[in-house]
């Protein structure tokens, strides 16, 4: 990280991740945390609002299901970032970098997500195919 971040993205295992001191020296400038909750956390909320009968108890449970909602939504986003690098390191065999200097792994790692990207564009740009 930077600092040139406007929103972050993280999964349940960074709660607490922007009061570590090594990332509060970074200078950020207007930074969104997105950290997603822990699957336990709208469980227990989910177990609490059942237990209330009646119009309450309905509120509570829509309300737990538009934090589910949310919840996917934050993982979504993040899933589509991590994607790419597991095209990258799987698919393509980027796992492991050699020493080859700086610039050359640099260089191949651009190039591979280009192809990546012509990948994805190529898939997104496709006619739909006709049911007959």
């Amino acid at each position: 990280m930077k600092g040139l971040e406007k929103m972050v993205f993280l999964d349940s295992g960074y709660i607490g991740c922007a009061k570590r001191a090594e990332i509060q020296e970074i200078p950020f400038k207007d930074v969104s945390w997105y950290i997603a909750a822990k699957p336990s956390a709208w469980k227990k909320e989910l177990s609490i609002s059942e237990n209330f009968g009646g119009e309450l108890g309905q509120a509570l449970v829509e309300c737990v299901n538009v934090k589910r909602q949310l919840e996917h939504a934050k993982a979504s986003v993040r899933c589509s970032i991590e994607w790419s690098f597991l095209w990258l390191k799987r698919i393509y065999g980027y796992a492991k970098v050699r020493y080859r200097g700086l610039a050359k792994n640099h260089s191949r790692a651009l190039t591979l997500f280009a192809l990546y990207n012509c990948y994805r564009l190529r898939k997104w740009c496709a006619p739909p195919e006709l049911s007959c």
